[in-house]
Order: structure tokens, then C-alpha cells, then sequence
């Protein structure tokens, strides 16, 4: 008997240790996806360490891909260059699984004086995360206008006549 227990006490710490682990990989408590966490931090490593153009353009290997985003990564460097010249890091604000294989981000690129927002959908069709699509949005103003609408209550329904 004593022998079953000490089983019992092993596999449950030992189970106890794994969820640990889990937790301590993801302290934010979403579910691990292979190779998501290291395309997104591959994105921002160019970002932050060559210029937004390139981040852009590697982001996907289609061609098309690349020359429909060709014009924001323009934009993204010349933002780049009237802000300092140099991207300060970045902020994960939102995170939303879109399913299994689809996923969704969005982050501030810190400049000084203002942020610009980064918002990215990422896609997977067999084992490897491709970002498929990006957008850039330097107005601080629209950001404000949608936190507003978030936070706003609703209004009463009108009562039943």
C-alpha cells in the first residue's frame, strides 16, 4: 500500500512541476503555438534592428505579398526617420486567436514623441506561422476614438410602450 502511495504522490508532483513550466513559458496564460512566438519576435527583430521596410518585406516570402506592401514599408521607414531615426522597442496591447490557424496582434512600435500601431494576422497552414497581413497607424486621434467607443457605456434601452 505504502508503495502505491508514493506513487501516487510522485506522479502528482511531477504533474504539479509540468504545469509549472507551462505557465512560467507563457505568463500571460495562452496556449503555446510552435513557431508563432519566434515569427512574430523575428518581425520585430528587424524592425527595431534594420527598418520597418525590411521587417515588411521579409514577413512573407510571396511576391505579391511584398509589392502590395511595398508602399508601407515606405511609410514605416519615412515615420521612422521623422521620429528619431531609431525604433525605441515595442508593446503587445492585444492578442486574439482567431482559431487554430489564425491569429491576431497588435502592438505600439515606441518612437519619441508618439507610437505608431502596429497591427499584424498571422497564418498557419501546415507548420510555419506567415504573417500575412500588416498595418500601420500613426493617429494617435483615431486610437483615442476607438478606446472611447470601448469604454463608453451603452446607452438604456428605451422601455416598452
Amino acid at each position: 500500500m505504502n508503495r502505491y502511495a508514493v506513487v501516487v504522490v510522485a506522479a502528482l508532483f511531477a504533474g504539479l512541476l509540468i504545469g509549472d513550466r507551462s505557465r512560467a513559458a507563457d505568463p500571460d496564460g495562452r496556449p503555446s503555438l510552435p513557431g508563432l512566438d519566434q515569427t512574430v519576435a523575428e518581425f520585430w527583430g528587424r524592425w527595431e534592428g534594420v527598418k520597418p521596410s525590411e521587417a515588411i518585406r521579409r514577413a512573407n516570402p510571396n511576391a505579391d505579398f511584398q509589392r502590395t506592401f511595398d508602399d508601407l514599408g515606405a511609410r514605416a521607414d519615412d515615420f521612422q526617420v521623422r521620429s528619431g531615426g531609431r525604433c525605441l522597442g515595442h508593446s503587445e496591447y492585444a492578442h486574439k486567436s482567431l482559431g487554430e490557424s489564425m491569429q491576431y496582434f497588435a502592438f505600439f512600435a515606441l518612437y519619441d514623441p508618439t507610437p505608431v500601431r502596429v497591427q499584424l494576422l498571422l497564418y498557419r497552414a501546415k507548420d510555419t506561422w506567415t504573417i500575412i497581413s500588416i498595418r500601420m497607424d500613426a493617429e494617435p486621434s483615431r486610437w483615442l476614438d476607438e478606446a472611447g467607443e470601448s469604454v463608453m457605456p451603452t446607452p438604456p434601452a428605451a422601455p416598452a410602450q
